[in-house]
C-alpha cells in the first residue's frame, strides 16, 4: 500500500512524482492539485480580456433568449446542472440543463420547434460525437439558436466551428484539457467560467468569486492526508447527497468514483429528501459511506442534516459531511470543511465546485489504494477518455 507523507515540491499529495508516474497516476494527481492555480489563471484571463468578454456577456443578455440551455455529456452535463441551478437562483433568469445525450436521442422530449435559446456547451475536448450532433440538431429546429462553447481544447471540432456570429467560444487556460481519464480541472474551470459569466451579478464580481474559491480550494487540498485516510477504508458502496447545485456536484462525485475504480466501488447520488423514498435500502453496514454536501443556506441544509442524523442513529453506515464551514454538520457526523474563508456568491453553485474537488481527491486515493492505474483505470478500452463508437442517426 502506498505510504502518504507530507507534500514537498517534488511530490504531489505526499507521493513522489516518480512513484506516481510508475503507478500510472501522475496526470490525474497533477490535474487535481493544479486546480486553484488554473482557476486563478482563468480569473487572470477574464480580467485581461475584460472589455471583450463583458461585451460578449452584454450581447448575450441583450439578445432575445427566453432560456439558457446548458449542455454536455457525462461530467460536462453535471457542470451544466450546477451552472443552471445557480443561474436560476442568483440571477432569476430561466436556465436549465439538457444533456447532449438527451438532445441527440430524443430532442422533441425536451425542446420545441422555433425556440430561440442560448446553448452553452461544456466540452473538454470538443470532439465528442454528441456535442457536435447536438449543435446541428438545435440549429435544425427552426429557431434562432446562438451557441457559446466553453471548451479546453482550442483544436477541437467545436472550437474550430466558431464563426463570431452565432457560434462563439471561450477557451479554458492551458493545461486544463486533462490528460487523465477523468475530467478534473477541465470540469471545475468550465463550471467556474459559466458561473462567472451567467450567475455572478457582473463579470468583475465573477472574477473575484473565482479567486476567493481558489483560496478555499488551497485550504481543502492541504487536507489531502485526511481524505487519503478515509479512502484507505474498505467501502464497497458510497452515496453522495446534495440538493440545489449540490445535487449536480453529488452526481459528478459519484461518477468520479465509478470511473476511477472501474465500477469496483458502487457509487450513486440523490437529493437528501429523495434518499428516504426507497434508495436508503442500499445502506447495509459500515462499509457503506454516505457523504452529505451541506448547503450554505440553512433552510436547505436542515434537510441534509436531518437524513445524516437519521443515518447516524441507525448506525448502519459511516457518515461524513462536507460543510461550508466548521460546525454546520449535525452532531455525530464526521465533518470535513475548507474552513472559514469567505464563500463567494449568494447560492451554492460556487460551493458545489469546491465539493467536487473533495470528491475528486477521494476518488483518486480510493483508486490508488485499490491498485488501479488512475490515469487509465479501464485499460481494456471498454470506456474511453473521449467517447467512441457512437453512431449518430439522421
Amino acid at each position: 500500500m502506498t505510504e502518504y507523507r507530507k507534500t514537498t515540491d517534488a511530490e504531489i499529495f505526499g507521493i513522489s512524482q516518480s512513484v506516481l508516474s510508475s503507478r500510472g497516476a501522475l496526470n490525474t494527481a497533477r490535474e487535481i492539485a493544479q486546480q486553484p492555480q488554473k482557476w486563478r489563471a482563468l480569473a487572470d484571463q477574464f480580467e485581461d480580456n475584460m472589455e471583450n468578454i463583458a461585451a460578449l456577456t452584454a450581447q448575450l443578455d441583450a439578445e432575445t433568449f427566453p432560456e439558457i440551455l446548458f449542455t454536455g455529456a457525462g461530467s460536462s452535463a453535471y457542470a451544466g446542472e450546477i451552472a443552471a441551478t445557480e443561474t436560476m437562483f442568483s440571477r432569476r433568469r430561466r436556465a436549465r440543463m439538457v444533456a447532449t445525450t438527451d438532445i441527440v436521442s430524443g430532442c422533441r422530449n425536451y425542446l420545441l420547434d422555433g425556440e430561440n435559446p442560448l446553448l452553452v456547451s461544456f466540452a473538454r475536448s470538443g470532439d465528442s460525437p454528441e456535442s457536435l450532433a447536438a449543435t446541428r440538431i438545435m440549429d435544425s429546429l427552426g429557431g434562432r439558436t446562438s451557441h457559446l462553447y466553453l471548451t479546453c481544447n482550442p483544436d477541437g471540432a467545436l472550437a474550430k466551428s466558431v464563426d463570431g456570429n452565432t457560434r462563439r467560444s471561450i477557451i479554458m487556460p492551458e493545461g486544463t484539457n486533462d490528460a487523465g481519464f477523468a475530467m478534473t480541472s477541465s470540469f471545475t474551470c468550465m463550471t467556474l467560467a459559466a458561473l462567472a459569466l451567467f450567475a455572478a451579478p457582473d463579470l468583475k464580481s465573477g472574477i473575484s468569486a473565482i479567486r476567493s474559491l481558489a483560496d478555499r480550494a488551497d485550504a481543502l487540498l492541504a487536507q489531502w492526508a485526511e481524505i487519503a485516510e478515509l479512502a484507505k477504508q474498505e467501502h464497497h458502496r458510497v452515496i453522495y447527497l446534495g440538493s440545489g447545485p449540490q445535487k449536480g456536484a453529488a452526481t459528478e462525485a459519484a461518477l468520479k468514483l465509478l470511473e476511477l475504480t472501474d465500477g469496483k466501488v458502487m457509487a450513486c447520488s440523490y437529493n437528501p429528501m429523495e434518499f428516504r423514498h426507497g434508495p436508503k435500502t442500499v445502506v447495509s453496514d459500515k462499509r457503506t459511506l454516505v457523504v452529505g454536501f451541506l448547503n450554505r443556506n440553512e433552510d436547505s441544509r436542515r434537510y441534509t442534516n436531518d437524513i445524516l442524523d437519521e443515518l447516524v442513529r441507525d448506525a448502519r453506515a459511516e457518515v461524513w459531511a462536507v460543510s461550508p464551514e466548521p460546525g454546520t454538520a449535525t452532531q455525530g457526523v464526521t465533518e470535513f470543511s475548507a474552513g472559514r474563508n469567505a464563500i463567494p456568491g449568494p447560492g451554492d453553485g460556487w460551493l458545489a465546485v469546491e465539493n467536487v474537488v473533495f470528491a475528486q481527491t477521494f476518488a483518486f486515493f480510493k483508486s490508488l489504494s485499490l491498485g488501479f492505474t488512475v490515469d487509465n483505470p479501464v485499460p481494456s478500452g471498454e470506456v474511453n477518455r473521449v467517447v467512441q463508437h457512437v453512431k449518430i442517426y439522421a
